[in-house]
């Protein structure tokens, strides 16, 4: 489709990866992981793929 863009499974590498290690930075902060996600967490792991590795 003209205009579409598409995006190789390979960009949401670092996105999967934040969120696998989640636990981790909300243990690090001492906050607690939220359950069933919220849109905080969203926010967060948008954000953290940007710049994780």
């Amino acid at each position: 489709m003209p205009g579409r863009t598409t995006h190789s499974p390979h960009s949401w590498k670092p996105l999967a990866a934040w969120v696998h290690d989640s636990p981790g930075f909300y243990r690090n902060f001492g906050k607690e992981l939220p359950a069933d996600g919220d849109w905080t967490f969203i926010a967060r792991a948008l954000q953290a793929a940007t710049v994780y590795e």
